[in-house]
């Protein structure tokens, strides 16, 4: 049975009777119900991937799909296939990159290993854009979205979106697409939404990204926010750099094009976690304190910070300025008085001395390298940032820095 057979099998019954239960109402002003759509070679894609949004904006008509149902009942689930295989798609982006679509075209740039993403933004691979299925946790949407502005009776609106709630299930997408990953890109779906799913616990893989396993389809569920939310607090990189490589870690015969990236970055992050242990060991060496921030070491702004027990407001920091492990800075910093020592982070910093050359708020500051890890790899990282912290001191205990 092909994907396509097997979606009307489990929809078309459930359409049947969506709309035998709103039949009465009127429907003017009123957008019609969003239902999953896949492009046409998703079906041999490996891996088949669905990314589910929250909702849509205004969404086609529900007088023409009504119209519709009486003369071509199935054809109501396929409404906007033909403009979804025309790669519609491509013109729902932003300028910014910011967008759910954005986050999309990345996504896949990494997994067929293409330099520039946003040939995909600009149509030019047509064979990856139709490769990828889109579903949204609401088939309908909020009242406010444009039933407000379109002055549909509230009442109406309610009938539809009770009606409704038949179409919005995991495990109905699941058996009618049998996707192979599922990205969830609203942090706030309902937990309906995941009824009648066979799941283990969920596992926390960092900042607002929770991976499970869905039984018995081996589905890969990764649940994060909207795009719009990670491209300013996080960024798409690391999110898709996370998913990915849990992916792969958890399915080890998965293949495709960008894995050979992938799995260098895994092993980057292997590297990563041993620095920190040989960090931590330094530190002993060297009879210093050690808090490293709350974030993943490698990450923006993540970092390492050392103190000695004379002490009271100072630290020796290490922090990246840039995703994966990017431009390695150093300096002292001193931690302001009302906050804990065990939280520090470059915007909690306040600067000593003011001057030329001074960032991110720390008083003395040098760049370091902007590539650690030939160095990890070599085993010379840590014998470079412990002569680096014998100088710092030394010129901390001759008062030579005027702190």
């Amino acid at each position: 049975m092909t994907n396509k057979e097997k979606f009307i099998e489990s929809y078309l019954p459930l359409l049947d009777s969506f709309c035998k239960e709103i039949t009465g109402i009127s429907y003017k002003g009123m957008p019609e119900p969003f239902f999953p759509v896949f492009g046409k070679n998703y079906e041999g894609a490996t891996p088949k991937i669905l990314f589910v949004g929250m909702e849509t904006s205004g969404w086609l008509n529900m007088q023409e799909f009504m119209r519709l149902h009486i003369s071509d009942n199935s054809a109501c689930l396929f409404r906007i296939q033909p403009d979804f295989d025309d790669q519609i798609c491509t013109k729902w982006t932003n300028n910014f990159g910011s967008s759910f679509w954005d986050f999309i075209f990345r996504f896949l740039a990494k997994i067929h290993d293409l330099d520039n993403w946003k040939e995909l933004k600009q149509g030019k691979k047509p064979e990856i854009i139709n490769s990828f299925g889109w579903a949204n946790v609401n088939s309908v949407e909020r009242f406010e979205v444009s039933c407000l502005k379109n002055k549909v009776e509230r009442e109406n609106w309610e009938v539809i979106k009770n009606a409704s709630e038949r179409f919005d299930l995991a495990k109905l997408i699941i058996d009618s697409m049998s996707p192979e990953v599922i990205i969830l890109t609203h942090w706030n779906a309902k937990e309906a939404w995941f009824d009648d799913l066979i799941m283990g616990e969920w596992v926390i893989l960092s900042d607002h990204l929770w991976y499970n396993k869905i039984q018995p389809s081996n589905t890969h569920i990764f649940w994060t926010a909207h795009p719009r939310w990670l491209f300013s607090q996080i960024g798409f990189e690391k999110i898709i750099d996370d998913i990915l490589i849990t992916l792969c870690e958890k399915d080890i015969n998965l293949d495709f094009p960008g894995k050979n990236i992938i799995d260098i970055k895994a092993d980057k992050r292997i590297l990563l976690n041993n620095l920190k242990k040989e960090i931590n060991i330094l530190g002993e060496q060297l009879k210093l304190e050690i808090t490293f921030s709350p974030n993943q070491l490698g990450e923006k702004y993540s970092g390492f910070y050392f103190k000695r027990t004379d002490w009271q407001e100072y630290l020796i920091g290490f922090e990246f300025d840039d995703y994966f492990a990017k431009d390695l800075y150093y300096g002292i910093c001193k931690i302001k008085s009302d906050n804990d020592d065990n939280n520090i982070r470059h915007k909690e910093i306040q600067a000593l001395i003011k001057g030329d050359g001074v960032t991110h708020s720390w008083p003395v500051w040098w760049y370091a390298n902007s590539d650690i890890f030939s160095q990890i790899e070599n085993r010379n990282f840590t014998e470079t940032i412990k002569a680096t912290l014998i100088s710092v001191i030394a010129l901390i205990d001759k008062n030579e820095l005027k702190l």
